[in-house]
């Protein structure tokens, strides 16, 4: 079994504690429990729901329409897979000094209009892209775009809205304390995978 690496996408999860402050949550042990499956069967779980789906079908869409309205210059999807000792990952976007990660939110109400932070799982997984690309400055951005009707029976369509109620942008700076954090957990999870987990297998 190869050694774990955490998914950028992922690192949320692994951060999760349990009762105490330096320990792993239950949703740290069930992403292990799912990544030793993974390893052992040679398959990867697959999670559909129709937010992912309309995030998918809506992707180069809303990269597109971000660009234009945040003053990006042709941004181009990323399709390069970063790597290092402990995380991988592959950014949305690496727009010259910066990552760019979108998400579309799935309607009017799950965009988040009125949240001035964003969700510390987002943050963990942009320090995670400038980890691996050496870069001191990432966005989150969340586009809230038309759902096609094949997802939800109806187009539900915001082209009325002005575009800069449709488009939430958040600033994130690399935090080098965060990133040996989770580089600290990873090498956790690797102890609880070796020691805990991979025995009850026996």
């Amino acid at each position: 079994m190869k050694e774990f690496k955490a998914r950028c996408s992922a690192i949320g999860q692994i951060m999760a504690n349990g009762r105490g402050k330096d320990t792993a949550g239950a949703t740290c042990y069930g992403y292990l429990q799912d990544w030793i499956t993974e390893q052992l069967f040679g398959v990867r779980r697959q999670l559909d729901t129709k937010p992912m789906a309309k995030g998918r079908a809506v992707e180069d869409a809303a990269i597109e329409f971000a660009g234009a309205n945040l003053g990006w210059f042709m941004p181009e999807k990323n399709e390069r897979l970063f790597e290092n000792d402990w995380i991988t990952g592959t950014p949305d976007i690496v727009e010259g000094t910066s990552i760019v990660d979108i998400k579309s939110s799935w309607d009017a109400f799950t965009f988040p209009l009125w949240d001035s932070k964003p969700p510390m799982g987002y943050v963990y997984q942009l320090q995670g892209y400038m980890a691996l690309t050496g870069l001191k400055h990432a966005q989150l951005v969340y586009v809230l775009m038309p759902t096609p009707e094949e997802i939800c029976g109806e187009v539900q369509s915001y082209d009325h809205v002005p575009a800069k109620y449709r488009i939430k942008a958040y600033e994130i700076k690399r935090d080098d304390a965060i990133i040996e954090a989770i580089y600290d957990r990873v090498q956790m999870c690797r102890n609880i995978i070796e020691v805990e987990l991979l025995t009850k297998l026996k």
